[in-house]
């Protein structure tokens, strides 16, 4: 098999044409099927969460980070741009208050932090008519906006999944950005990072509940098989009993980060992320146009469009490996892994490094030399739980769902994709079609029934 081309539609599609008289139970199937619900994507961030208590945690009963682990992709190594909050440029302000820059990177996707006024995945998402929700547990995160419905305060980890929930099923919001404060709570240095049993990670377990308790939610709502997660960290911690997560404390940039969905691998691992990428990726699940980054026009540092990386060895097929510009790992051996306290040093030294190194971006895959040799071989198609994955010898840019009358009943456009999920499709024993379009035409093969 050729390598997976990632799909820049991944996933989506819309009905088309009318259903015409397909049978009464294929229609009524179609109607109600979850499988045409539009996507979500959920960024949960758990405050502090170290990835060596994510993995112990994963193995003592949170059964949600194992999913992570056992069905998702998990980091080896990974970063926070700027670990605390609080910071001061040089004319004094202080551009986003008290949010710590690891809050401001999953949205934005940059690497430094010299204004408020910078797109965002938000912003993004509601020039499509998504609209979007975030909850932090701390009055910390009140410089938070642009999402449709936000709400900050020193509240539990369960208020601020329920407001998600809220908005998720009242508002129909589908960027869904959750941040539990309280494992802070039981911080009392790392000497509690592996005992199960301490404050600390007993308090993993009641995000790790809250976290289930949204999925629940999203399951109920037949919107879970077409759901991006990515469950990750702000910030690491001090090296010390003090809840804090301070710049010149090296454990402070080191926070959990994994993926979970459609067409994600199951149970690996890639060797690098950062912060910054997840706001590349929660982008690009939710099929909204690319980030602008800073549109301040008084900030003069460069660059100022987005420098996080589209983590293409997520995806299955793709390679574990990625030419990652690795920003944060060089940043830190720059300063010989002794960073200052403050957020200046910070971006002068990373400033030439952010310069000197692309991020790695989405393009068009090059066109193998199997797509005209095998143009009319056959595709492979295998029901995923309620959904379809499809894989073909050749790259195609159309996807679609025929019925037994032979009318179009959903379509989705690809940008010269390998393989496609299609989120629960046609699960009754009637037989209806699905066609690939590629060079020189279409092939049509029947879907393969359900298991009786």
């Amino acid at each position: 098999m050729p390598t997976v081309a990632v799909d820049k539609n991944f996933g989506t599609g819309t009905r088309v044409g009318n259903f015409g008289w397909l049978g009464a139970g294929l229609c009524l199937l179609l109607l109600a099927a979850p499988a045409l619900a539009e996507r979500t994507v959920v960024l949960f961030l758990i405050d502090g969460l170290q990835p060596a208590s994510a993995k112990l945690m994963a193995a003592n009963g949170a059964v949600n980070l194992k999913m992570m682990f056992d069905s998702g992709v998990v980091a080896d190594s990974s970063y926070s741009p700027y670990p605390k909050e609080g910071y001061t440029i040089e004319d004094g302000s202080q551009p986003w208050g008290m949010t710590s820059p690891g809050n401001v990177a999953v949205h934005n996707g940059c690497h430094l932090f010299e204004t408020k006024n910078v797109d965002d995945i938000f912003l993004a998402a509601r020039e499509r008519g998504i609209k979007s929700v975030f909850a932090g547990g701390t009055a910390n995160y009140t410089q938070i906006t642009t999402p449709d419905f936000h709400t900050a305060g020193e509240i539990t980890d369960q208020a601020v999944v329920q407001f998600g929930i809220d908005h998720f099923k009242n508002d129909h919001a589908r960027l869904i950005r959750l941040h539990p404060q309280r494992v802070r709570d039981g911080w009392t240095g790392p000497a509690g990072i592996p005992d199960p049993a301490s404050s600390y990670n007993k308090a993993i377990l009641v995000a790790d509940a809250e976290l289930g308790r949204l999925i629940a939610t999203l399951k109920t709502a037949g919107v879970w098989d077409s759901t991006w997660l990515m469950v990750a960290a702000d910030h690491g911690m001090n090296n010390n009993p003090i809840s804090l997560h301070d710049a010149d404390q090296i454990t402070s940039w080191d926070p959990f980060i994994s993926f979970y969905g459609p067409g994600i691998k199951k149970g690996a691992t890639i060797p690098y992320a950062e912060l910054s990428d997840l706001a590349i990726m929660a982008n690009y699940f939710m099929g909204s146009r690319p980030l602008k980054g800073v549109l301040d026009p008084a900030v003069t540092y460069m660059p100022k469009t987005p420098t996080g990386s589209f983590l293409s060895n997520i995806f299955i097929g793709a390679p574990r490996e990625l030419n990652h510009p690795r920003y944060i790992a060089r940043f830190l051996a720059a300063v010989n892994q002794k960073p200052k306290a403050d957020y200046i040093s910070y971006r002068n030294a990373i400033m030439p490094i952010l310069k000197q190194f692309s991020p790695v971006a989405l393009r068009a895959p090059a066109r193998p030399a199997f797509a005209l040799a095998n143009r009319d071989a056959k595709f492979s198609m295998r029901r995923n739980g309620s959904g379809l994955n499809i894989s073909a010898p050749y790259l195609f840019d159309r996807a679609e769902i025929l019925g037994v009358d032979g009318r179009t009943v959903f379509s989705t456009r690809a940008a010269e994709a390998a393989s496609m999920y299609l989120p629960a499709l046609l699960l009754s024993s009637q037989p209806a079609l699905v066609r690939l379009h590629r060079d020189g035409g279409w092939v049509t093969q029947v879907i393969p029934k359900a298991a009786p």
